[in-house]
Protein backbone atom coordinates (compact mmCIF):
# COMPACT_ATOMS: atom_id res chain seq x y z
CA UNK A 1 0.00 0.00 0.00
CA UNK A 2 3.01 2.38 1.00
CA UNK A 3 5.03 0.86 -1.74
CA UNK A 4 5.46 4.31 -3.54
CA UNK A 5 6.75 6.24 -0.28
CA UNK A 6 9.15 3.42 0.91
CA UNK A 7 12.69 4.61 1.29
CA UNK A 8 11.30 8.24 0.81
CA UNK A 9 9.12 9.21 3.47
CA UNK A 10 9.38 5.67 4.85
CA UNK A 11 12.00 3.02 5.73
CA UNK A 12 12.07 0.05 2.48
CA UNK A 13 10.35 -2.96 3.08
CA UNK A 14 13.04 -5.36 2.49
CA UNK A 15 11.66 -8.87 3.23
CA UNK A 16 8.97 -10.48 5.33
CA UNK A 17 11.03 -12.19 8.21
CA UNK A 18 9.07 -15.13 10.58
CA UNK A 19 10.35 -15.20 13.88
CA UNK A 20 9.97 -18.07 16.15
CA UNK A 21 8.72 -17.38 19.31
CA UNK A 22 7.86 -19.40 22.44
CA UNK A 23 4.67 -19.10 21.59
CA UNK A 24 5.28 -20.00 17.71
CA UNK A 25 5.66 -18.06 14.42
CA UNK A 26 5.26 -14.31 14.58
CA UNK A 27 5.51 -12.20 11.52
CA UNK A 28 8.23 -10.30 11.33
CA UNK A 29 9.63 -7.16 8.76
CA UNK A 30 13.17 -6.25 8.03
CA UNK A 31 13.31 -2.57 6.97
CA UNK A 32 16.10 -0.27 5.71
CA UNK A 33 18.08 1.27 8.23
CA UNK A 34 17.43 4.84 8.56
CA UNK A 35 19.61 6.93 10.58
CA UNK A 36 19.31 9.84 12.83
CA UNK A 37 17.74 10.98 15.91
CA UNK A 38 14.24 11.29 16.37
CA UNK A 39 12.73 14.27 17.40
CA UNK A 40 11.82 13.16 20.47
CA UNK A 41 15.87 12.99 20.83
CA UNK A 42 16.56 16.15 19.50
CA UNK A 43 14.06 18.31 21.77
CA UNK A 44 11.96 21.65 21.54
CA UNK A 45 14.65 23.82 20.57
CA UNK A 46 16.22 22.16 17.78
CA UNK A 47 12.67 20.95 16.19
CA UNK A 48 12.17 25.04 16.16
CA UNK A 49 15.04 25.51 14.35
CA UNK A 50 14.12 22.80 11.66
CA UNK A 51 14.32 24.10 7.90
CA UNK A 52 11.34 25.50 7.17
CA UNK A 53 11.76 23.09 3.94
CA UNK A 54 12.04 19.79 5.71
CA UNK A 55 8.91 20.51 7.82
CA UNK A 56 6.69 21.23 5.39
CA UNK A 57 8.13 18.43 3.20
CA UNK A 58 7.19 16.27 6.19
CA UNK A 59 3.38 17.77 6.08
CA UNK A 60 3.49 16.97 2.09
CA UNK A 61 4.60 13.28 2.93
CA UNK A 62 1.99 13.01 5.32
CA UNK A 63 -0.98 13.59 3.00
CA UNK A 64 0.79 11.49 0.24
CA UNK A 65 0.48 8.55 2.89
CA UNK A 66 -3.48 10.05 3.65
CA UNK A 67 -4.02 10.15 -0.50
CA UNK A 68 -3.23 6.01 -0.18
CA UNK A 69 -5.92 5.55 2.41
CA UNK A 70 -3.38 5.47 5.28
CA UNK A 71 -4.08 6.57 9.22
CA UNK A 72 -0.30 6.48 10.98
CA UNK A 73 -2.18 6.65 14.14
CA UNK A 74 0.69 7.85 16.10
CA UNK A 75 1.87 10.93 15.52
CA UNK A 76 4.48 11.81 18.23
CA UNK A 77 7.76 12.78 18.23
CA UNK A 78 9.49 9.84 18.82
CA UNK A 79 7.84 8.21 15.47
CA UNK A 80 9.43 10.83 13.04
CA UNK A 81 13.93 10.06 12.57
CA UNK A 82 15.48 13.12 11.10
CA UNK A 83 17.23 11.50 8.36
CA UNK A 84 20.13 13.55 7.29
CA UNK A 85 23.03 12.15 4.44
CA UNK A 86 25.97 14.67 3.47
CA UNK A 87 24.85 16.37 0.48
CA UNK A 88 21.16 15.68 0.67
CA UNK A 89 18.64 18.07 2.95
CA UNK A 90 17.12 16.75 5.44
CA UNK A 91 14.16 14.66 5.84
CA UNK A 92 12.02 13.18 8.05
CA UNK A 93 10.85 9.94 8.67
CA UNK A 94 8.07 8.22 9.83
CA UNK A 95 8.24 5.26 11.29
CA UNK A 96 6.46 2.87 14.00
CA UNK A 97 3.18 1.77 11.97
CA UNK A 98 1.86 -0.20 14.68
CA UNK A 99 -1.31 1.84 15.28
CA UNK A 100 -1.80 2.73 11.49
CA UNK A 101 -5.18 2.03 9.83
CA UNK A 102 -5.58 1.18 6.09
CA UNK A 103 -8.20 2.19 3.51
CA UNK A 104 -9.45 5.04 5.40
CA UNK A 105 -12.10 6.76 3.54
CA UNK A 106 -10.37 10.15 1.42
CA UNK A 107 -12.92 12.47 3.78
CA UNK A 108 -11.48 10.57 6.73
CA UNK A 109 -11.50 13.68 9.80
CA UNK A 110 -8.25 12.01 11.32
CA UNK A 111 -6.49 12.75 8.19
CA UNK A 112 -6.82 16.31 9.50
CA UNK A 113 -6.16 15.67 12.84
CA UNK A 114 -2.72 14.14 11.94
CA UNK A 115 -1.68 16.92 10.20
CA UNK A 116 -2.58 19.08 11.98
CA UNK A 117 -0.16 17.41 14.90
CA UNK A 118 2.35 17.39 13.01
CA UNK A 119 2.03 21.03 12.08
CA UNK A 120 1.76 21.55 15.80
CA UNK A 121 4.88 19.25 16.25
CA UNK A 122 7.08 21.27 14.14
CA UNK A 123 5.69 24.52 14.92
CA UNK A 124 4.16 24.98 11.55
CA UNK A 125 0.94 26.25 13.39
CA UNK A 126 -1.32 29.29 11.32
CA UNK A 127 0.82 28.68 8.26
CA UNK A 128 -1.82 27.48 5.63
CA UNK A 129 1.10 27.12 2.93
CA UNK A 130 2.46 24.19 5.20
CA UNK A 131 -0.51 22.15 4.15
CA UNK A 132 -0.61 21.80 -0.14
CA UNK A 133 -2.05 19.15 -2.12
CA UNK A 134 0.74 19.01 -4.44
Amino acid sequence: MLDVVQGECIPKLIRPAPVMLYEGLNDGIVLSLVTGPTLEAIGVDAIAELPRSCCERGVHDLHKMHLLGVLHGDLVERTLILHEIESCRPRLVFVDFGRAEINCSANDVRFNEEVNVLCVMLYLVGKDDAIQDE
